[in-house]
C-alpha cells in the first residue's frame, strides 16, 4: 500500500465516521451500557459477578458494533457513489477495508476500555480482555462491511443489519439460559468465545480454553476476510 494513497483513505474514512452521528451514537452505547448496569447491579463487587456484568456488556457492545458500524459507512458511501470512484481508482479490497476499520477500531477498543474501568474490573486482566475485544471486533468489522458491500443504501444495510445482529446475540442469550444446545452452536458464532471466556473468568461454565477461544477469532477474521474480499471484487467487476 503507498503512504501517500493510505494516509488519503485513512483521512477520508476519519471524516466520514465522525460526521456520522449514528456511528458515533453506536460506539457510545457501550460506556452508556456499563454507566447504567453498573448502577443498577451494585451488589456485584466480588471479582467473579465482576466478570459477568463486564460479560454482558462486552455482549451488547459486539451485537451492536458488529451488526451496524461498518455496514453504515460502506453502505453511505454507495449512496454518494464514493465506492465507486474508489473501485475505479484502483483501491485493493485490503486498502478500502483497512482504512476503515482502524479508526472504528480504535475508537470501539476505547470505549470499551472505559467500559472496564467503569465496570471496576481488576487492572491484572485488562490487557487481555482488550485482546479479546480486538480480536473479536476485527471479524465482526468485517461481517458488518460484507453487510455493507451488499447494501444499495443505508435504509437496506439497517434491514439486514438486524437479522446479524440478533444472531450476534446468541450466545449472550444462551449464556443467561445455559440452555446446553444454545450453548454448543454459539462456540461457532463470533461472539462465542469473547463471551465464553469472560464467563469462564466468572466461574460459571466449565473451563472453556484460551487457546480454543483466540483459535476461533482468527478463524472467523480470515474467514470474514476472504468472504468480503470475494464480494469487493463482485461488486468492482459489476461496476
Amino acid at each position: 500500500m503507498k503512504l501517500r494513497k493510505w494516509k488519503a483513505l485513512l483521512i477520508k474514512d476519519t471524516k466520514l465516521v465522525f460526521k456520522n452521528k449514528n456511528i458515533i451514537l453506536l460506539l457510545l452505547l457501550p460506556p452508556i451500557f456499563a454507566l447504567v448496569y453498573s448502577n443498577l447491579f451494585t451488589h456485584m463487587v466480588e471479582d467473579e459477578s465482576i466478570y459477568v456484568l463486564l460479560s454482558l456488556i462486552t455482549g451488547l457492545g459486539l451485537m451492536v458494533i458488529g451488526s451496524s458500524v461498518m455496514a453504515m459507512a460502506i453502505s453511505e458511501e454507495k449512496e454518494k457513489k464514493t465506492l465507486r470512484s474508489l473501485l475505479l481508482s484502483d483501491v485493493s479490497a485490503i486498502e478500502f477495508i483497512l482504512s476503515k476499520m482502524v479508526i472504528i477500531l480504535i475508537l470501539f477498543t476505547l470505549m470499551m476500555s472505559i467500559c472496564y474501568l467503569i465496570v471496576g474490573a481488576p487492572r491484572s486482566y485488562m490487557l487481555e480482555y482488550l485482546l479479546i475485544i480486538v480480536l473479536s471486533t476485527i471479524s465482526l468489522l468485517l461481517i458488518s462491511s460484507i453487510v455493507g458491500i451488499l447494501s444499495p443504501t443505508q435504509q437496506a444495510s439497517s434491514v439486514l443489519s438486524a437479522p446479524i445482529m440478533f444472531a450476534l446475540g446468541i450466545p449472550m442469550f444462551a449464556l443467561m439460559g445455559l440452555n446446553e444446545v444454545l450453548l454448543i452452536v454459539s462456540k461457532f458464532f463470533p461472539t462465542g468465545p469473547a463471551l465464553f471466556m469472560l464467563n469462564a473468568k466468572a466461574g460459571l461454565m466449565d473451563n472453556y480454553p484460551s487457546l480454543l477461544g483466540y483459535s476461533s477469532m482468527i478463524l472467523w477474521i480470515l474467514i470474514s476476510l476472504s468472504a468480503f474480499t470475494y464480494f469487493y471484487k463482485k461488486n468492482s467487476i459489476d461496476n
